[in-house]
């Protein structure tokens, strides 16, 4: 995959910002510097992960065509660098962890199919911080919803602090047994709080806030989960087993108890 990187030097006394345009095969991407949210919040930089939706049925290297493309109609100039970086780190496997970072600006996705002999993966994802984040899972296909406005129209998600997990099937995507498992800071930590807590707010036009989540991901294969349930009707079973024993012996001698002495049924 390929990530776009857009950097900017921010003056308050611009007037207009740059306009970022990304066209592919099938699809077209755009985003401003600086990049700002509905809250007031401003930063300076922003990337996007190209959609690799046209790369399906390839089977054999190829040149693929990207048109990038900066404007604005701010009298001044304006200083700002652009960057692609190559992440090959882009697949998920059933059982292997990934590390990546997220930033509100600096949405991360990853790409999972699913083997023949699988019909579900359980998604774990965990954090040592605190920073609200969207983990949406969609179908793959262009564009990605990668934004924080947009990010939950597509698809199934859910919002963590620390902690997610939930279970994904195959059933749900029946096109090509594949999805894409997108992962996104939100730019305050309102939409992970319960009515009775609080969270500060940034005032605005706060410039370049760090918000840089680190996370790690696994998905578990259903087969892991299966020995969870033999462990439990085992001990089930087990007790059972000692129950049925102990009825038997009872019903073959219900005066056992009337032979015992009185120094024996205390030991008991």
């Amino acid at each position: 995959a390929i990530r776009v990187i857009t950097n900017m030097t921010y003056a308050i006394e611009q007037e207009s910002p740059l306009l970022i345009v990304v066209r592919q095969i099938r699809g077209v991407i755009s985003w401003t510097l600086p990049y700002t949210f509905s809250n007031g919040m401003i930063y300076s930089s922003a990337s996007r992960i190209l959609c690799l939706q046209n790369e399906i049925n390839r089977t054999r290297p190829h040149m693929s065509r990207v048109f990038i493309e900066i404007s604005t109609s701010n009298v001044d100039l304006i200083d700002y660098s652009i960057q692609l970086e190559n992440i090959t780190e882009f697949l998920l496997e059933t059982g292997v962890s990934q590390q990546f970072s997220v930033s509100p600006t600096m949405p991360f996705y990853y790409k999972f199919t699913f083997p023949p002999d699988i019909e579900h993966v359980f998604i774990d994802v965990r954090s040592p911080d605190q920073l609200c984040t969207i983990v949406s899972v969609q179908s793959f296909d262009c564009p990605v919803y990668d934004i924080s406005e947009i990010g939950t129209r597509q698809g199934h998600y859910q919002t963590m602090a620390s902690i997610a997990s939930f279970n994904v099937y195959a059933s749900e995507f029946p096109k090509r047994n594949t999805f894409l498992l997108v992962f996104l800071v939100q730019p305050t930590d309102t939409d992970c709080l319960n009515d009775q807590e609080q969270t500060f707010i940034q005032p605005a036009g706060v410039i370049d806030i760090q918000r840089q989540k680190n996370a790690t991901v696994t998905l578990h294969p259903p087969a892991n989960y299966n020995f969870l349930y033999i462990a439990i009707f085992t001990t089930i079973g087990l007790f059972l087993m000692i129950y049925f024993v102990a009825f038997t012996i009872m019903c073959r001698n219900p005066d056992i108890y009337d032979q015992l002495g009185p120094d024996q049924l205390r030991k008991i």
